[in-house]
């Protein structure tokens, strides 16, 4: 993929589901910390209220508020309108953020926050790399995403 910027960088946006802040999460700070020092801008999109977003905050990124729920999976005619809603929900505000931070690459992790940017990445013609952390076998809600 190449980017073409006068500069020679560009902005990513860095998406977790969920907010608390593990392994995982340090890691991408820790990268999104690199992408830094080598001019790109980073925006971190996951819960604004854990402490991901704290976290994320106190090293100076910015942070939009992403979330894609309900959180607990109950096979219901309730829960399949309220993900449903939750996803076009999701999209339409990561549009947004795209738009806005002018995002040129969206690094998701996990494929259910995938589903939460994918017509935004479409919409958008962004690249998105989808990095799943869990071991194998992968879960049936993950090969459904």
């Amino acid at each position: 993929m190449t980017i073409s910027h006068t500069d020679g960088c560009g902005n990513v946006a860095v998406v977790y589901r969920f907010g608390f802040l593990g392994g995982a999460e340090r890691n991408g700070l820790v990268s999104m910390q690199a992408l830094r020092e080598r001019g790109w801008q980073s925006t971190l999109c996951c819960p604004i209220d854990g402490r991901l977003a704290e976290k994320g905050r106190s090293h100076g990124f910015d942070v939009e508020d992403y979330r894609i729920g309900p959180d607990k999976i109950e096979p219901s005619p309730r829960w399949i309108i309220q993900t449903a809603v939750s996803v076009a929900q999701t999209n339409v505000r990561m549009r947004r953020v795209c738009r806005s931070r002018r995002i040129d690459l969206m690094h998701i992790h996990g494929p259910i926050a995938a589903v939460g940017c994918l017509l935004a990445c479409r919409a958008g013609r962004i690249p998105m790399m989808v990095h799943v952390h869990d071991a194998q076998p992968p879960k049936r809600t993950y090969r459904a995403a």
